[in-house]
């Protein structure tokens, strides 16, 4: 190491000793300045009042009003403590300077806890306080809580708010709790509800202290510290003091570095920096060092050092079999490997750059790389490795453990918040677009620029025999999109780019990451790669049971592509297939011309063509309604045969669930199916289409189909052919039709009810049930639609009461 560096730290910690001498145990309030708000963790009554004297001592010198309310202690005690460290208690409470009250005087006046009032009570105080003295003290026994009926979160609730009340105020108050009388639970709570604690006579700034304590308590308890780390770190800290007491200087430096909350990246790398500074100067070392390791990659590579190092810098790359960390990993904890003065020819940071006597601990970061911290020599030391440097390895591989995961989790807390903003400001904008095509341009515009993607297309015809390809798109060249169209058969085949068609099948998102090898992606995707853009999401546009496309977001980096990102752009996507539908909806209600296609469908396989190429029958379809578990509930008119023939073949028919006569008339007779399979009517239903009319007889049928002139006519079919193979588009005809307000009414209503509200309201409709005489009893439909009686009744009930409600009611609740 030259003079330079080692002038740079010895300047450091210069100044880090410079400071004021601690006189007494909890001497550093001197350090503070008010608007603090400490917590005594103790365990003996001399433990106790070994804080709570100096702390009294410190605000009546400074001339600040002091307020200690007893709770364990009678008023005599505390005045009797006072005056046996020397403080004249009689004459500073006769001058108004220090007032000792009970616990029934200010927590409990009723006999019951109110945070609100003892707040009140506070807020006076600090007024009356301030305006007669320098500041306001208070300290405070809370053992109270253990033997009362008050709730440990509601004066926990009150611990929170008070950091609030004090801030900004001349004001510091001590809350003192008893170890012993509290279980780990409520000295956890304690915790995180004050900025500095007491324990063992040494006052800390509380690493486990949340600025949002609020917060913290809504979020998964997961993510706060679990009882058991805390208490054993409190365990092997005290054990740590104890075996490094005579060390007091350097105690005090690393307690001084350790105990502040980072608020900043620059205070996490200051800190870091004092820390290595006072690890070299303490135990003989020339250069500290953070390094992300990883065994199974083999990986090593500097984060952060102190000191200038010919190759050992931030950014600098080694095998980890070159270096002595593996030693480290392997262990889990502090390890050291001392070599001879011979070396070791095989460790390259010897052998190249002059490092030996490391010491290093192995730092698992839960969500994030894990970290190597250890220190070297330039030169061979001959003393051997410490207890009290081992232990000072293992207190700083925990400090650095604690302040890398709350930096991870406060990170990716902004980054959720900030993608929670992105998702709300895209449906925004979606909902205030008139029709689909903006909906969609909206869409590709806002999330190829927003801050965590830089490209994305749709797919608008998600359902066909190819994989989706973009209709529209924003952030990629139209000479890169043609690649995603492209036929040519010359281009690289590839599963991994399927990944959208995944997201249609499954109505789940879908994502992907693409790898340095050209050979497993397409040139849409090659290309889209080599601009940095190797992760990618799809997630359908969904609405119901219908898929209006898919969107796929490309983006650099795997962090956008994380579970909770795509839970969340898959919500958004039902939202804008929702918007979608409603639009299409409207668009729909106000246009006077249609699209009137008539099909020729041939199946040999389906039911229904079967049954009338083997029998001289004709089918007429009346209804087709979808069911929650996915099969269809079928109406239609047999015609030219009696209804037992049909019968016979239908509970033969292993796509046959159910069968029922439900009329039989002169010359025809309605029936009732539970179909397992697709329907003529449910294909098209999917593009918005309404089937009109559909016969089948001698083995085909023909289908009369009605879309607005919006729809996308070609995808339409496509869907329709992708399910029935021989099929073919006889006609096709625009035709105008009047304006009226029925298929409004419809889906209104359809709005209104839920999926089984509308299944049973269908059935009973259609099995004439509200006829007279009844053509089906309600028994008879709850046993087609494998439900009770009592549920049928049910349904059908509040399912009436919505329909009369969107017929009849006017608005006005007058």
């Amino acid at each position: 190491m030259d003079h330079r560096t080692r002038a740079a730290r010895a300047s450091r910690l210069g100044a880090l000793s410079s400071r004021p001498e601690f006189q007494g145990p909890v001497e550093p309030l001197g350090e503070h300045a008010s608007t603090e708000h400490l917590s005594l963790i103790y365990e003996s009554r001399e433990q106790q009042f070994a804080a709570v004297i100096p702390f009294l001592e410190q605000g009546l010198e400074r001339g600040e009003r002091c307020l200690y309310i007893a709770s364990e202690n009678e008023r005599t005690d505390v005045v009797d403590e006072l005056d046996a460290a020397g403080l004249d208690a009689a004459d500073a409470i006769d001058r108004g300077q220090l007032v000792v009250r009970s616990l029934e005087e200010i927590y409990l006046p009723d006999g019951t806890f109110d945070p609100d009032e003892t707040l009140a009570f506070f807020a006076d105080a600090l007024e009356k306080g301030v305006s007669d003295h320098d500041a306001l003290r208070v300290t405070a026994e809370m053992n109270w809580i253990g033997r009362s009926d008050t709730a440990v979160d509601d004066v926990m609730e009150y611990e929170t708010r008070v950091n609030d009340l004090l801030h900004g105020q001349e004001a510091i108050t001590l809350c003192q709790y008893d170890h012993d009388r509290f279980s780990d639970a409520v000295i956890r709570d304690v915790l995180e509800t004050h900025p500095h604690v007491i324990y063992e006579e040494t006052i800390s700034r509380n690493v486990f202290y949340s600025a949002s304590p609020a917060e913290v308590s809504e979020r998964d308890r997961d993510q706060r510290p679990d009882t058991d780390r805390l208490l054993e770190g409190l365990v092997e800290a005290t054990e740590a003091k104890r075996a490094l007491r005579e060390q007091v200087r350097f105690l005090r430096d690393l307690n001084t570095i350790t105990a502040g909350s980072d608020e900043s990246d620059e205070s996490f790398e200051e800190r870091l920096q004092l820390l290595f500074d006072l690890g070299c100067d303490q135990f003989d070392r020339d250069l500290g060092v953070v390094a992300h390791a990883d065994r199974e990659t083999g990986r090593f590579e500097i984060d952060r050092t102190n000191g200038d190092h010919e190759y050992f810098e931030p950014g600098a790359e080694l095998p980890l079999s070159e270096t002595y960390c593996e030693t480290a990993i392997d262990s889990g904890t502090v390890a050291d490997d001392l070599l001879d003065e011979n070396g070791s020819e095989d460790v390259t940071v010897l052998t190249e750059f002059g490092l030996q006597a490391p010491i290093g601990t192995y730092v698992e970061v839960d969500g994030d790389r894990n970290r190597i911290l250890f220190f070297v020599n330039s030169q061979f030391r001959e003393r051997p490795v410490s207890r009290e440097e081992k232990r000072f390895h293992a207190l700083l591989g925990r400090w650095l453990k604690v302040r890398l995961e709350q930096r991870r989790q406060i990170t990716t807390l902004e980054r959720e918040n900030q993608y929670k903003d992105f998702v709300s400001d895209l449906l925004g904008a979606v909902i205030a677009e008139p029709t689909r095509s903006r909906i969609e341009q909206t869409v590709c515009d806002r999330v190829a620029g927003s801050a965590f993607y830089d490209a994305a297309w749709i797919s608008n015809r998600p359902v066909t025999d190819q994989r989706p390809t973009p209709t529209v798109w924003a952030g990629i060249s139209d000479e890169t999109i043609r690649l995603a169209t492209d036929t040519d058969p010359g281009q690289t085949a590839s599963i991994r780019p399927e990944f959208p068609s995944r997201a249609v099948d499954t109505g789940q998102p879908a994502a992907c990451q693409f790898g340095d090898d050209a050979s497993v992606v397409d040139r849409f995707h090659r290309q889209l790669r080599d601009r940095g853009l190797d992760s990618a999401l799809a997630v359908p546009l969904e609405y119901e049971d219908t898929c209006y496309g898919v969107l796929v977001a490309y983006a650099d980096g795997s962090a956008a592509v994380t579970d909770r990102h795509q839970t969340m752009l898959a919500e958004a996507g039902r939202r804008i297939g929702f918007v979608i539908a409603a639009t299409e909806r409207k668009e729909a209600l106000v246009t006077d011309e249609v699209v009137e296609l008539e099909v020729r469908v041939r199946d040999p396989e389906h039911f229904f063509f079967a049954v009338t190429a083997d029998i001289d029958v004709t089918f007429a379809l009346e209804q087709v309604i979808t069911q929650s578990d996915g099969d269809y509930l079928v109406y239609v008119t047999a015609i030219g045969v009696p209804p037992e023939a049909v019968v016979e073949r239908a509970e033969r028919s292993p796509n046959i669930d159910h069968v029922r006569v439900v009329e039989e008339r002169e010359g025809d007779a309605l029936v009732e199916f539970v179909f397992a399979g697709p329907t003529v009517a449910e294909t098209f239903a999917e593009y918005g289409a309404t089937v009109t009319a559909a016969r089948i007889a001698d083995g085909t049928g023909t289908v009369t189909v009605e879309l607005p002139q919006t729809a996308d006519v070609r995808a339409a079919v496509d869907a329709f052919q992708t399910t029935f193979p021989d099929s073919e588009v006889v006609t096709k005809r625009h035709r105008d039709r009047p304006l009226t307000t029925e298929r409004g009414f419809r889906h209104a209503v359809a709005d209104q009810l839920t999926e089984k509200q509308r299944e049973v309201l269908q059935a009973a409709y259609f099995a004439g049930y509200f006829e007279h005489p009844r053509r089906s009893t309600g028994n008879e439909i709850a046993d087609t639609l494998d439900i009770s009686s009592s549920t049928f009744h049910q349904h059908l009930q509040v399912g009436l009461r919505k329909l009369l409600t969107a017929a009849f009611d006017d608005g006005n609740d007058g």
